[in-house]
């Protein structure tokens, strides 16, 4: 039985179980900094995750108070002025907008602003007129 196996998968096979028997034996004695370790690298990556949420967060939290400002904006305007007056207090609430967020917002705010137009004031406005409104973002 043993002259069908080879020196090569002798040598083989004890290599392995040392390997196996030494790995055990350091992972016992240095448990407590093999831990410390893992825990920092786990921590290292949720930083990073934690940091873009929070970039995401913030953008979403501005995104959502301009749009109740809009929603505000046009309630207060009613049904009492005209199409002229209406992309006149557009125009200027979207000019104290931070450019920063105004390219990544103008699709949702375009949108509201034309609903709730369409709701709140009677006017029916189109993207285009609202889109005028629109400070140049290059500036």
């Amino acid at each position: 039985m043993f002259k069908s196996i080879s020196w090569q998968m002798y040598l083989y096979a004890v290599s392995i179980v040392t390997c196996i028997y030494y790995l055990t034996v350091i992972l016992l004695f240095f448990r407590t900094e093999v831990s410390v370790f893992t825990k920092k690298l786990l921590r290292r990556g949720t930083k990073h995750q934690f940091e873009s949420s929070t970039i995401s967060s913030s953008h979403t939290q501005v995104l959502q108070q301009k749009l109740e400002e809009v929603k505000e904006l046009l309630a207060v305007f009613g049904k009492g002025g005209d199409r002229t007056e209406l992309l006149a207090v557009i125009r200027s609430f979207l000019a104290g907008y931070n450019r920063g967020y105004l390219s990544d917002h103008k699709d949702a705010l375009i949108l509201l602003i034309a609903t709730q137009a369409a709701n709140l004031c009677g006017f029916e406005l189109s993207d285009s007129e609202i889109e005028n409104c629109f400070p140049d973002i290059d500036e």
